[in-house]
């Protein structure tokens, strides 16, 4: 099954098929390795910091005076020190894998401080089972570190290539809810932070927080705004396996109890739903004792290295249903694309690079999380020393004498095949998409999915384009003490869909997932997830977050002055206003990018036949919806000429 699954993937990149999907791989033969470009950036006139799309969600820069790089502790001591005495606002950015600007310092002036090298500390604890590790340290690096041990981190994000720090800060999760649940941010049972303080203090303090502190469920998931993390202390398990299966069911089981007992019926369960069709990809998943048979692992080849020319086939397949203002080749595909993943084992492989057969059984290590393409690991990387500046001026310096190192980022390969990961930004018809992931308290799943089954029969097609990327991604999430996670047993409502170049160029059913946004967060209370989404999502959050007060209390205490705030978290956590329009940006087109939920036509492109319309099934929905004019002179949309 295997060889057909490469067969079929090697057809499809000779035709340049527009009907690829993200279920299935894309390797090119012995093809150079393309880096993905570095997230800090600076030059003579200051540094920016970039997320893994190099584009913010309002397309504006993030700017700063200053990157510094600590190596240790101490180090990174100095630095907060620095911003406190000469009151600087400060941000700590670690892979920079979040779609919202929580990195972002506030103004031009602000320092940037990297845990790009502050990852020497992995220390393993057999007797309390626990392990300490720096912010910076790789969540890859780390799980393979415990492995040695015969322990584990039971739960994490599907993407290995993120930092420790960045991982709990944001609320990245896994998928469970039995025992603590899916979040590592649950397992934290100790944490160093490194806060603003008096000048008697040398401006700058260590909080050492442990299990019993109350302080703890605010740091556990602080979106970077209480300090800059030091350390993090994790609670493991023994190791053991999983055995892990995928079922094509009816959507019917995701009805009434259904999503319920699956949920609590399989402890890493998880479910890919394709509306169209009417099914649902199941993957059932379960621990086993490590002693069970099986070298099974997880290398999910949308993470993996991907040919160039693949990625952009995928681009030029949505532009091509774009432009054409149809689905229905995709629609064709989805049943299609549905089996191929059940039949491939989508990334699941039962030894070494070979799938066989269900159940795939494997340690847990190798079987929660996948990744390589952010790593080359053929070439280390070249650093060159900066220095760190003490001057309150944040004038450029260009001593090279001192202990902070930055990372110089090599040329690529001259050559006519490259891989890298599917949504490098240096990449011309990259993978540019949307990141939709909303929560909402189980107990009220069964009339969501029934709503957006409503929906969807109300326009059937327009549910093709989630088959693109998957369908609509559902994951379990146990009740958190984090005082910014959800308080109950969840599902996580996650899905991609495309995003054009133009700003001012709506897409392709538009309206479909401005509906399903609003279903999900007016209609079920639901909970954006901390580090994606658009912009209009976060409407209103501190009234629903249960905790945010205890929150904001932690805050205060730990960082007065709010240095590591910014315009963003302010708003989003309704500390300088209660309105929840601040995180909407209402001008011309604003609906296009999430960036505001329409109210009136501007809003829209009603030169383009957008108008801001109610919802089709949530009435009190606002969308941007095409109405087709009885005779029309709308441009043509174009996309492959936007760089």
């Amino acid at each position: 099954m295997a060889t057909q699954h490469r067969r079929t993937i090697a057809r499809q990149r000779k035709e340049g098929s527009s009907r690829l999907s993200l279920g299935r791989a894309g390797h090119a033969a012995s093809a150079a390795y393309l880096p993905l470009p570095p997230t800090i950036q600076c030059n003579g006139s200051g540094c920016t910091v970039e997320n893994y799309q190099r584009i913010w969600a309002d397309r504006k820069p993030c700017k700063a005076a200053q990157a510094l790089y600590p190596t240790s502790e101490g180090e990174l001591f100095q630095v907060v020190a620095l911003a406190s005495r000469t009151g600087s606002k400060v941000k700590v950015v670690g892979s920079s894998h979040s779609y919202s600007k929580l990195v972002c310092p506030g103004g031009d002036d602000g320092l940037i401080i990297s845990t790009q090298h502050l990852n020497s500390l992995i220390h393993v604890n057999l007797s309390s089972l626990t392990v300490t590790a720096h912010a910076g340290v790789q969540l890859r690096d780390l799980i393979v570190r415990l492995a040695e041990f015969g322990l584990t981190l039971p739960h994490s994000p599907v993407w290995h290539g993120v930092s420790i720090a960045g991982m709990i800060s944001t609320g990245a999760h896994g998928s469970g809810m039995w025992h603590r649940g899916g979040s590592p941010h649950d397992y934290v049972v100790g944490m160093r932070l490194i806060v603003p303080a008096d000048e008697e203090e040398g401006f700058a303090k260590i909080i050492d927080l442990r299990e019993q502190d109350a302080d703890l469920n605010a740091a556990r998931l602080s979106l970077g705004v209480l300090g800059a993390i030091s350390q993090v202390t994790f609670q493991l398990e023994p190791m053991f396996k999983r055995s892990a299966s995928l079922e094509i069911r009816e959507d019917t089981q995701l009805d009434g109890d259904g999503i319920v007992d699956f949920a609590k019926g399989h402890e890493f369960g998880e479910i890919c739903w394709y509306p169209f069709s009417g099914k649902a990809l199941f993957k059932v998943s379960d621990r086993m004792d490590a002693g069970a048979v099986g070298d099974g692992a997880y290398n999910m080849a949308i993470l993996d290295r991907l040919g160039v020319d693949f990625i952009e086939s995928m681009r030029h397949g949505l532009e091509a249903a774009e432009e054409s203002r149809s689905l229905s080749e995709l629609c064709q595909e989805e049943k299609k694309t549905m089996k191929l993943r059940q039949s491939s084992g989508d990334g699941l492989v039962n030894f070494g690079n070979t799938f066989i057969g269900y159940p795939v059984v494997g340690l847990n290590h190798k079987m929660q999380t996948s990744g390589g393409c952010e790593k080359e690991e053929e070439l280390p990387p070249i650093v060159t020393p900066t220095r760190i500046d003490f001057n309150p001026s944040h004038e450029h310096q260009t001593d090279t004498e001192n202990d902070f190192v930055d990372q110089v980022v090599h040329s690529p390969p001259q050559t006519d095949k490259l891989e890298t990961c599917l949504w490098n930004p240096t990449i011309k018809y990259g993978f540019f998409f949307f990141h939709t992931a909303i929560s909402i308290p189980i107990s009220r799943a069964a009339d969501a999915i029934a709503e957006i089954k409503r929906l969807r029969d109300l326009n059937p097609e327009s549910m093709c384009s989630l088959a693109y990327s998957g369908g609509i991604w559902i994951r379990f999430l146990a009740a958190s003490e984090a005082y910014l996670a959800v308080p109950t047993e969840s599902i996580m409502f996650e899905f991609m869909y495309y995003r054009a170049r133009d700003p001012f160029t709506p897409r392709l059913h538009q309206d479909l997932f401005e509906e399903i946004e609003q279903i999900l967060v007016n209609k079920y209370g639901g909970k954006p997830h901390w580090g994606k989404n658009r912009n209009l999502a976060f409407g209103n959050m501190h009234t629903r977050t249960v905790h945010v007060a205890k929150f904001l209390d932690v805050r205060q205490r730990f960082d007065p002055s709010s240095l590591f705030s910014n315009e963003w978290t302010d708003a989003i956590l309704g500390i300088k206003s209660s309105s929840p329009q601040d995180v909407q940006t209402f001008q011309d087109h604003c609906a296009l990018e999430g960036l505001c939920v329409c109210k009136e036509d501007s809003h829209c492109h009603p030169a383009r036949g957008y108008f801001c319309r109610p919802g089709l099934a949530y009435k009190d929905a606002r969308v941007c919806r095409y109405e087709k004019p009885e005779s029309s002179n709308l441009p043509l949309l174009s996309f492959r000429g936007i760089a």
